[in-house]
């Protein structure tokens, strides 16, 4: 599986010691330039070496749409559009709408969890979740629980 991932999923996994989970599920993870300066020079976080760093080839696309998106998210749909990418790992709702309009299959970070489960990588969601709540990452009430039930764990 070849994954496109923008910032906040590889930030959330990194807080927690989970950065390990996105290689288990991809034979490839790439990521747009724009990200790996963010999560770099902002976050301090060294990415493994199965973390492929790409550019973005459609200058146009990108500057057509980075008024509605931040640039990483941007950089990321017009990789995954290019490569054909078999998901895309977006947190914001609004990027995830743009991508899904584009017609890639979108994911938030809590799919990535319940994925793991499914194929046995982890055990439980729930307690995963909790830590990246503990760690601000944000998870609504209402997809908490949802979540839990995907995971069938509620």
């Amino acid at each position: 599986m070849r994954i496109v991932c923008d910032s906040s999923a590889i930030i959330a996994l990194e807080r927690i010691n989970y950065l390990w989970l996105l290689e288990s599920l991809a034979e490839e993870i790439i990521i747009p330039y724009a990200v790996n300066k963010e999560i770099r020079s902002k976050k301090g976080i060294n990415l493994p070496a199965c973390f492929r760093v790409e550019e973005a080839r459609d200058k146009l696309y990108i500057r057509q749409n980075r008024k509605y998106l931040h640039i990483g998210e941007v950089e990321a749909i017009a990789i995954a559009k290019d490569i054909k990418a078999d998901l895309i790992i977006l947190d914001d709702r609004m990027a995830r709408k743009f991508a899904e309009k584009e017609g890639l299959k979108v994911a938030g970070l809590p799919v990535l969890l319940i994925m793991a489960k499914k194929k046995g990588i982890i055990e439980k969601v729930k307690p995963i979740i909790d830590d990246l709540k503990r760690h601000n990452f944000f998870i609504g009430e209402d997809i908490y629980i949802e979540i839990l039930k995907l995971s069938s764990e509620l």
